[in-house]
């Protein structure tokens, strides 16, 4: 809740900047281990989509990023957190993230972001086209 942009909300699993001398495998392996307390191989990353995004949350705020977004497979939820940037972690079945998003009123729970229509078309391609998940 103490978060400067989108308090409260879900959000993406585990996000970051990518630091100097950095590259963008190394920082996602970073922010999981930091922000979830996961500890994975850049082997075991598998990188599906990147692109360029703009948003103003509050007048006089800009984030401008470049998004790469990895699959991971994780069967169990994460039991330390970094309670500063995390403040609780659920699974969400990627049908279900749909119709939340696409509903005007389940919406609200989450960050608003004008790509999970690519997001969720993306992973579902990544994971061979496949329905209930």
């Amino acid at each position: 809740m103490s978060k400067e942009s989108f308090p409260g909300l879900l959000d993406i699993s585990a996000a970051g900047h990518v630091s100097a001398g950095e590259t963008p495998i190394q920082a996602a392996l970073r922010e999981l281990e930091e922000e979830l307390n996961i500890k994975a191989d850049a082997k075991e990353l598998k990188e599906i989509w990147a692109s360029r995004v703009s948003v103003d949350p509050k007048p006089g705020y800009h984030n401008r990023h470049v998004y790469r977004v990895y699959l991971l497979k994780h069967d169990a939820l994460p039991q330390t957190l970094q309670k500063d940037e995390v403040e609780s972690v659920e699974f969400i079945p990627l049908d279900k993230f749909e119709k939340e998003v696409n509903d005007p009123e389940l919406s609200k729970k989450y960050v608003q972001r004008d790509y999970y229509p690519m997001l969720i078309r993306t992973v579902r391609e990544a994971l061979g086209g496949v329905q209930g998940l």
